[in-house]
């Protein structure tokens, strides 16, 4: 994995993130969060600052159904990151998709009012503070330091994170053909 000498970046690498999108309503506390800019304030920058390409489903680029590329980055990125939040049914079962397909390199995040369904208490998730519409200061500079070393820490040395994997041991991950480049396949390179 190339890095850069100056700074740890991981040019060769991709991130896909699995999450709602603009406004949803949590289902707990009935609080409307904007999905959005947890992607564009929390997730995006960390990747960026890494070097790496970091999109969602909405931002692939395809002339195919959209469930093609999805589902090819869920299987194919090098890390992904879940956001269930609001615990957006189609969030949650494109998890486990990723769940199932890959053992490692799998990261769980919600903000810190959700309670968690009890399948998930057996899962590490990284938890940070939204007001709704927005995302404080605060939280941005609290969560990013966080979301940066664990991501570091998979790509450097992965473990399994899957309860998938974790679960049933003699499981076998499927062989994973090399991704697209990121140039052809993504419609938006960092920012």
């Amino acid at each position: 994995m190339p890095l850069d000498s100056k700074r740890m970046t991981y040019s060769d690498k991709t991130c896909f993130v699995i999450t709602g999108f603009g406004k949803k309503k949590d289902r707990d506390t009935s609080r409307i969060l904007d999905l959005d800019k947890t992607f564009k304030y929390l997730i995006q920058p960390v990747f960026n600052e890494l070097g790496m390409t970091c999109n969602r489903a909405s931002e692939l680029v395809h002339n195919r159904i959209i469930d093609v590329p999805m589902y090819e980055q869920i299987l194919q990125a090098d890390v992904v990151v879940a956001d269930i939040s609001t615990l957006n049914p189609n969030a949650i079962y494109e998890l486990g998709v990723r769940h199932a397909l890959r053992p490692h390199s799998t990261i769980i995040i919600a903000e810190d009012q959700l309670t968690l369904p009890f399948d998930f208490s057996h899962n590490f998730v990284l938890h940070y503070t939204h007001m709704g519409d927005d995302i404080g200061m605060s939280a941005v500079e609290e969560f990013r330091p966080k979301l940066k070393a664990l991501v570091e820490t998979i790509l450097q040395s992965p473990a399994v994170d899957s309860p998938v994997y974790t679960y049933l041991q003699a499981l076998k991950p499927p062989e994973v053909a090399p991704s697209p480049k990121p140039s052809k396949l993504m419609a938006r390179k960092k920012r």
